[in-house]
Formats: structure tokens, C-alpha cells, sequence
């Protein structure tokens, strides 16, 4: 068998090859994002997807972080073949788990047809050594563990939690223009790739002192911001927004990001896979973290606050249906800024608006976004989140800290 490469396009018109089978492992998760869309997959779920996928390629490959010795109820594998090859394992095992996951046919065919494709190509390139059957049954055998020991993550009974507010000042109440109900109250019960994740808590959220409305000098910030909005600053809104059903939603967005540094940076196949399965499972844990603090504090949003002496005032972005403190966004962000930072290093990008669907970035008149790093591209998507009209700032710092937390936690074992 071969050695076949792939060429990437350097910033500086060079061509660097591409080493084999990061592009087919990448393109697992990145080709999800139009099916994330289409499904109208919101945030939690995503997360949630993402991170079985993540953890299935990891466990079929030979790849093995620290952070695996302490997973919750990990999964068991016999020993890895002889003859392993961890891209074809792991590309079997991601493509597995999709067609598992996903609900129509359109998506189970549509991965069916990339999974023949992208085996056959790693099976026509592997080195001589390699069990390409052996490799493909070692995927089988991950996903169906993976799988199993999901069914026993409280998903079941966390769909069927409601949510009463308190009846205190200051606590959440459904927003405009919907006033929908609390989205997903339980989803900070789901059990947790790590236990450590747990021991990642938020104070309480700064108060005034006015008893009867405790967040009004904030949201009387927000309202400043919304007022002087400059049209960067509502495109910096919008590029971030990864609403459901228009974007593989913020955790996609930040795979998309993964995946491209991965083929940029040469990143070889068996790291990219570690860089995945880490992020994709810390990223899952980060919005079980950030969906338990938003229901522990009951945050009310700026909207609610405003519209008590301003019933005309609304936010440039759609306030979502759950409480306020911490920002989701800023977690997920920081979440993958700084695993990915641990990986890669400061990587210097031009975002286009990955992982929106190409309706949605014509629409919205999305337009690039440039950055210096992933940390500096995780500091302006929170602030997106004021900008938008939908977050205190004070939540964009806590739901940082928070990231921060557990992403030391993955990187920390």
C-alpha cells in the first residue's frame, strides 16, 4: 500500500502536506454541521453528540491522555489489534456513531456514502502493516460501548424535569418575544465525563444593593451597550449568535475551528484524534457545568429587568429561554479556546463563519472574522453575548472562569 498525503495552502501561497488521515478524521465532525442545522440540534444536544462521537474515536484509537484514567463509568475495550490503525478506527467508529445518533435517513445515508469513502481511502494508504479489518471491527466495538454507557448518562430523566423559578426578586422568568418555557432544566444532572467537573461552581452573581431589583444597574449597562452599538459590534453579535437551526450551534463552531488548525498546523492524525475526543467530551461536560449554575442562581436576563420601566426596549439578539448567569457561550468558548491553546499553541485564523449553514451567512451578512489566537477569538464570543443584549457582563467573566475550570481538569490529569 501507499503513503498518500494531502496538500494544505499556507498563508504564504506554499504547500505543506497534510499528514495522513487528519483531514478524514477531521471531516467526521465537520461534516456534521449542515445535519446540526437541519435537525434544528440546540446547544445541549449538540453537546452532547459531540462528545460521544469524540469519546467513541478516542477509544477506538490506540491514543490514551491522561484524563481517561479517571472518566465516569469508562467504558471497558479488550486490548488494541495488532495491526491498529488508529485513523481508519476512529473514522469507523465517529461514522458509526453519527448514523447511531442522528434522526432521519437523509443523515444516516448521507454518512453511510462519506464512511465508504473515507475508508476506502485510508485503507488504500495505510502502511503494510496495518489490519484494515481489525481497525474497522475496533470501531464497531468502541461506539457500541460508548453508546451503551450513554444510555446511562440521566438524559432520560433530565427531559422530563420542569422548572418553577423561585419567587424572589431577581430570579429568571420566560422573555420576549416568545415567553417560551425553561429550556432543558435538568441538563446540569447529566453525569459527566469527568468527576471533576463537579467540583466546578460559581459564587453567587453580584447583587446591588436595591433588594427589590437586584440586577438593575446592570442591565442598565447592557442597555448603554445597545444604545452606542457600532455595525461591528452587531456583526461581532451576529457572527457569534450560532442560533439552532442556522449553525452546528456554538460547540460545532468551535470544532469547525479544531478541524481546521488540525489540517493547518500539520497536526497528525493520531494527536488530532486525542485533540477531538478531549474537546468534544470537555466541551460536553462544560454545558452540563454551565446549565447546573444557570439553574442553581435562576438569573433573570437584561430583557426582563428593562422592560419593568421600558416595555418597548427588546435585545438585538433573541433572548434564549433559560436563565441568565453564567453565558453559555463564554464557557463553550473558553472551554475549547484553552484546550485547543494546550494542543496548537496561538494560531492566528480567519473565521468565515464556520458551521453556519451558506443560507444562514447570507441572511445574517456574515462577514470574517480575524484573530490573533484562540483565546482572543473565545474573549470576543462572549462579549458578542453583550453586545447582543442577552448577558451582564459579569456572567461573560463567570462563565470563563468556569471553561477555565474544566478544561484544567481535562488538561490537568
Amino acid at each position: 500500500m501507499g503513503t498518500g498525503v494531502v496538500t494544505a495552502h499556507t498563508s504564504a501561497g506554499a504547500t505543506s502536506v497534510i499528514p495522513r488521515g487528519t483531514t478524514e478524521v477531521s471531516a467526521v465532525l465537520t461534516e456534521m454541521a449542515p445535519l446540526i442545522a437541519r435537525n434544528r440540534q440546540g446547544p445541549t444536544r449538540a453537546s452532547r453528540l459531540y462528545g460521544i462521537i469524540g469519546y467513541s474515536m478516542l477509544a477506538a484509537s490506540g491514543a490514551r491522555p491522561a484524563f481517561m484514567q479517571t472518566i465516569n463509568e469508562p467504558i471497558e475495550l479488550a486490548a488494541p489489534p495488532t495491526g491498529l490503525d488508529d485513523a481508519i478506527a476512529a473514522v469507523a467508529a465517529g461514522t458509526t456513531a453519527v448514523r447511531k445518533l442522528m434522526p432521519t435517513q437523509l443523515d444516516r445515508t448521507t454518512y453511510a456514502e462519506l464512511r465508504d469513502r473515507w475508508l476506502a481511502g485510508l485503507a488504500a494508504t495505510a502502511p503494510e502493516s496495518t489490519d484494515v479489518r481489525a481497525s474497522i471491527a475496533r470501531g464497531a466495538a468502541a461506539v457500541a460501548a460508548v453508546l451503551a454507557r450513554a444510555k446511562g448518562d440521566g438524559l432520560d430523566e433530565a427531559l422530563k424535569m420542569k422548572y418553577t423559578a423561585p419567587d424572589t426578586p431577581g430570579a429568571w422568568a420566560p422573555t420576549p418575544p416568545a415567553f417560551q418555557g425553561a429550556i432543558d432544566p435538568g441538563w446540569g444532572t447529566l453525569r459527566t465525563y469527568l468527576p471533576s467537573t463537579a467540583t466546578c461552581t460559581l459564587p453567587a452573581p453580584p447583587r446591588s444593593s436595591d433588594a427589590a431589583n437586584p440586577f438593575g444597574q446592570a442591565a442598565s449597562e447592557v442597555v448603554d451597550v445597545a444604545a452606542a452599538l457600532t455595525d461591528e459590534q452587531r456583526l461581532v453579535a451576529r457572527f457569534w449568535d450560532d442560533g439552532r437551526g442556522r449553525s452546528s450551534t456554538p460547540s460545532g463552531h468551535w470544532v469547525e475551528i479544531a478541524a481546521r488548525a488540525a489540517e493547518a498546523t500539520l497536526l497528525p492524525a493520531t494527536e488530532t484524534i486525542t485533540l477531538f475526543g478531549a474537546m468534544t467530551m470537555a466541551l460536553s461536560d462544560g454545558v452540563v457545568a454551565n446549565w447546573r449554575e444557570k439553574y442553581r442562581w435562576s438569573v433573570e436576563r437584561p430583557v426582563t429587568v428593562v422592560s419593568r420601566t421600558d416595555p418597548e426596549w427588546n435585545s438585538y439578539l433573541t433572548t434564549p429561554a433559560f436563565p441568565e448567569y453564567p453565558s453559555g457561550h463564554s464557557t463553550i468558548s473558553r472551554v475549547a479556546s484553552d484546550m485547543l491553546t494546550a494542543t496548537i499553541g496561538d494560531w492566528s485564523f480567519t473565521d468565515p463563519g464556520w458551521g453556519l449553514a451558506p443560507g444562514s451567512r447570507k441572511k445574517f451578512e456574515i462577514e470574517p472574522r480575524s484573530f490573533a489566537s484562540f483565546r482572543a477569538a473565545a474573549d470576543e464570543a462572549g462579549q458578542s453575548r453583550v453586545y447582543g443584549g442577552i448577558h451582564y457582563g459579569f456572567s461573560i467573566e463567570a462563565g470563563a472562569e468556569l471553561g477555565s475550570c474544566v478544561a484544567t481538569n481535562f488538561l490537568a490529569q
